[in-house]
C-alpha cells in the first residue's frame, strides 16, 4: 500500500522511550529517527536510535533516518556519511537518508556561514551517500535554501522542507516530506496522546516502492525496478469517480452497499474532524468522499462527512466555485441549500450534496447518495440545469493534474495535508515577519519559527517586526537603561516608529499583538509567543504578550543580561 499523502513523525532521543505503538494508531504510519549528530564518533550517536529502530519494524512502519550535521568543511561531511553507513550497517531503511542542516550559530561559529562553504557540505554528504548505495534527502527550510544553498546541488536531491505553516511554500517536483509542525502547529495539535508534543510531517512519495525497487538502501534491485507510470487521463480518472457512485446505485441506508460505503469512509485515519459515521447518519457528504477516496484521489480532494464543511474543505483546496452558472463536468460534485430563493448567487446554507455523472448540454445528471422520499435514503439520481434553483456551488477538482500526479509524473499537492487542514484559508494564522540588527548590519528577515533572529555570542542591538494580518506593538529594554518608547512599524530606515532599539545591547523584549476583529470569530483572540536566549546560554521560557501571570515577567530576558536570539510567533 502507497505511503503518498499519509503523515508521518520525525523522532530522536529527546522524545525518550516513546511508545510508537501510540503514534501509529493515532494515523502517523511512518517514522523519521534521528541516527546522532555530526562527525563518526560513537559517543555522538543518538541514545534511542538502535531501539527506535526495532520498534518502528515490530510494527511495520517504514521508517528512515536522518543525521544533524555539524560539518563545517568537506573532510566533516565525509565523515558524516561514515557515521550513516556504520549505524545503518546490517539495516534496510524504506525512507530517505537525509542529513539535518539547520544550526546558524554553530556554522557561524566556525566561519562557514556562507553559501559556498554550505552548498560543498551539503554536495559532498550526498555524493558520498549516493556512492554507498543509499536513497539521500536533505532536510532543511527555505531560508537556506534561498540564502545558503545553490540550487543545482538541492534540485538533485529530494526535499524534506521544515514549515511550520497551514502550507508549504517550496514549489520543487522534488518535494519528497514537509514538516509542517511541532511545537508550533497550524493545521492540528503539536502532540499525541500518550507520547507528548512531536514533529508531524507529510509525504509525497511512495519511498517504500521507490527504494526496494531501485536497489537503494540495502534492498536488492529488481529486475523491472525502472517502473513506467501507470498513466490515467483526466477523462478517464474522472470516469472512474463516476463508476463508483453509480456502482451503489439502489443503495439502501442499511444494506450492503450502504455499509460498504461506511467502511470506506470510516477507514480514514483520522476521521475528518474525529467522527465515525453511524448507520443512522445522514450519508450523502460521506458517500462523495467514499467515491473520492476508493478512487484514491481523496487527498486531492478532501473528504467530509458534512455538507458545511466540504465547502470549507474545498474553498482551502482552492477547488470551490461558487456560481450558479457553472457548467460542471463529471466527476465535480455540486452542493445544494434547499432554501435557496433562486435570486442570485446562492452564497450561504448547505443541505446536501452529490457527484456529476452526466452531462447534457446545459442539463446534467448528479448521482448522490441519502437521496429520495422514503423513510431511508437511496443512493439516486437528479436531473439539474446550469443556473438551477438550489445550487450552492460546486468542488471542481483539477482531475488533470491529478491525473499525472496518480500516474506519477509529477508529485501530489504541496499545500493540504489529508483531512488535517484549516477549515478555510481565512482562518490561517498570521505569518509574523522580524529581524534584528547584530554588529551594526541588520540580518535577513525570519518568518515564525523558520528559524531564529541573531547570532549566538553577538549581541542584539535593535529589532524590528511585523505581522501579516493585524498589528503589533513592541519596545526594548537597553542593557544599564531603560525601555524604550513602543513601536508599530517595521522600517530599518525609520529610528523613530521603523524598530525598536538604539543601537546599544537589549537584554528585554516586550511585544503585544493586536487581534483584528474580523479574525476573532474565526481564530479567537491571538497573541504574541515569543523568547529570547541570554548571551552563550539557552532560551528562557515562552513570553505571551505582556501577561505576568504563570510565572511571566510581562516580558521576554532578563534586566541586566543581553540577549543573542530571539523568536516569535502567534498562539491561540
Amino acid at each position: 500500500m502507497s505511503i503518498v499523502g499519509t503523515k508521518g513523525v520525525d523522532i530522536s532521543y529527546a522524545n525518550g522511550n516513546i511508545d510508537l505503538s501510540k503514534v501509529k494508531k493515532a494515523g502517523y504510519n511512518w517514522v523519521m529517527i534521528r541516527c546522532g549528530y555530526g562527525s563518526d564518533i560513537t559517543k555522538q550517536d543518538d541514545s534511542r536510535f538502535e531501539s527506535n529502530v526495532k520498534k518502528a519494524e515490530a510494527l511495520g512502519m517504514p521508517w528512515g533516518v536522518y543525521l544533524y550535521s555539524y560539518a563545517t568543511n568537506k573532510s566533516e561531511a565525509l565523515s558524516e556519511v561514515k557515521h550513516i553507513k556504520r549505524l545503518l550497517k546490517g539495516k534496510k531503511p524504506t525512507l530517505p537518508i537525509a542529513l539535518d542542516v539547520e544550526d546558524k550559530s554553530y556554522y557561524v561559529s566556525h566561519g562557514c556561514y556562507n553559501k559556498s562553504a554550505i552548498t560543498e557540505i551539503v554536495k559532498t554528504f550526498i555524493d558520498g551517500i549516493k556512492k554507498a548505495g543509499y536513497y539521500p534527502m536533505l532536510y532543511t527550510g527555505l531560508y537556506w535554501l534561498d540564502n545558503y544553498i545553490d540550487k543545482s546541488v538541492y534540485n538533485s536531491i529530494d526535499m524534506w522542507i521544515a514549515q511550520w505553516s497551514a502550507k508549504c511554500q517550496y514549489k520543487g517536483n522534488n518535494l519528497g516530506m514537509w514538516q509542517y509542525g511541532g511545537e508550533t502547529n497550524y493545521i492540528e495539535s503539536n502532540n499525541i496522546t500518550g507520547v507528548g508534543t512531536i514533529d508531524k510531517n507529510y509525504i509525497y512519495k511512495d519511498y517504500p516502492t521507490i527504494i526496494k525497487n531501485g536497489g537503494y538502501n540495502g534492498w536488492s534491485k529488481k529486475s523491472n525496478s525502472t517502473v513506467q507510470p501507470k498513466t490515467i487521463t483526466e477523462q478517464q480518472l474522472r470516469q472512474k469517480v463516476c463508476n463508483a457512485m453509480n456502482g451503489w446505485l439502489g443503495a439502501i441506508e442499511g444494506d450492503s452497499k450502504h455499509a460498504e460505503i461506511l467502511k470506506i469512509y470510516n477507514s480514514q485515519k483520522p476521521l475528518p474532524v474525529g467522527y465515525k459515521m453511524k448507520v443512522n447518519d445522514a450519508w450523502c457528504a460521506a458517500t462523495v468522499s467514499a467515491a473520492w477516496l476508493k478512487v484514491g484521489i481523496a487527498s486531492y480532494t478532501g473528504t467530509e462527512c458534512g455538507c458545511g464543511r466540504f465547502i470549507d474543505v474545498a474553498k482551502s483546496k482552492g477547488i470551490w466555485v461558487e456560481s450558479d452558472s457553472y457548467k460542471p463536468k463529471i466527476g465535480d460534485a455540486i452542493i445544494y441549500y434547499w432554501n435557496d430563493s433562486g435570486n442570485g448567487e446562492c452564497t450561504s446554507g448547505a443541505d446536501h450534496i452529490g457527484i456529476v455523472t452526466e452531462v447534457n448540454g446545459n442539463s446534467f445528471v448528479v448521482t448522490e447518495g441519502n437521496t429520495g422520499n422514503g423513510s431511508k435514503g437511496v443512493v439516486g439520481k437528479r436531473t439539474m440545469r446550469v443556473n438551477s434553483k438550489y445550487i450552492r456551488g460546486f468542488i471542481a477538482p483539477d482531475y488533470a493534474t491529478i491525473a499525472k500526479k496518480v500516474a506519477g509524473i509529477i508529485t501530489p499537492d504541496k499545500n493540504t495535508i489529508t483531512n488535517k487542514i484549516p477549515n478555510t484559508s481565512s482562518t490561517v494564522i498570521p505569518t509574523v515577519t522580524y529581524k534584528v540588527r547584530v554588529n551594526g548590519r541588520w540580518l535577513p528577515e525570519v518568518t515564525n519559527l523558520t528559524d531564529f533572529a541573531g547570532i549566538a555570542k553577538t549581541q542584539i542591538t535593535d529589532v524590528a517586526i511585523k505581522v501579516s494580518k493585524g498589528s503589533v506593538k513592541y519596545r526594548v529594554h537597553i542593557k544599564g537603561g531603560n525601555w524604550l518608547p513602543y513601536v508599530t512599524g517595521y522600517n530599518i530606515y525609520d529610528d523613530n516608529n521603523g524598530y525598536a532599539g538604539n543601537h546599544k545591547a537589549i537584554d528585554a523584549i516586550e511585544v503585544y499583538y493586536s487581534t483584528p476583529r474580523d479574525l476573532v470569530g474565526k481564530t479567537g483572540y491571538l497573541k504574541a509567543k515569543y523568547r529570547v536566549s541570554p548571551f552563550g546560554g539557552n532560551y528562557y521560557g515562552w513570553q505571551y504578550d505582556n501577561e505576568k501571570t504563570n510565572g511571566q515577567d510581562g516580558y521576554a530576558g532578563a534586566i541586566g543580561k543581553v540577549i543573542d536570539k530571539f523568536q516569535i510567533v502567534l498562539s491561540k
